[in-house]
């Protein structure tokens, strides 16, 4: 069914819980994955460079050697957040690479949450090409 899956990925619990799912709409289709990490600029970015081995796109590209070693045709791509944001530089890539569904993890903050720590999956929902799949924190499998 899905030819092409954007999984938007941060290396969070969060992001990660969304796994056995993204494995199985790949497996089902024989579809490309394309693991996206949208870095974030300014100061935070910085600090994520300077944590050497446990960045966010190291972590990632074990994540992709696991999903390739299970069969699945798995590739990282981390690209940089302008003016945009995070939301935008996903939905880019998802247009660029003509995906069929963006998947991600939902860290389910609430309304207060949204509001203080802004919802990059919300401006998501509102710029994406194509169907973007949540999978809530609190889905057990």
């Amino acid at each position: 069914m899905f030819k092409k899956i954007v999984w938007a990925n941060d290396s969070s619990w969060q992001a990660q819980h969304a796994m056995p799912l993204v494995k199985e709409l790949a497996t089902d289709g024989g579809a490309k994955l394309v693991v996206v990490y949208a870095q974030e600029g300014g100061v935070l970015g910085k600090l994520f460079v300077e944590k050497g081995d446990q960045t966010p796109p190291k972590l990632l590209s074990h994540t992709v050697e696991e999903l390739q070693r299970a069969g699945l045709d798995a590739e990282l791509m981390v690209v940089g957040s302008g003016a945009g944001g995070q939301s935008q530089a996903i939905a880019d890539v998802a247009r660029r690479i003509g995906a069929d569904l963006i998947v991600a993890g939902n860290a389910g903050h609430g309304a207060v949450g949204g509001v203080v720590f802004g919802s990059i999956l919300g401006r998501l929902l509102h710029l994406a090409p194509c169907p973007v799949l949540t999978v809530p924190a609190t889905v057990t499998g």
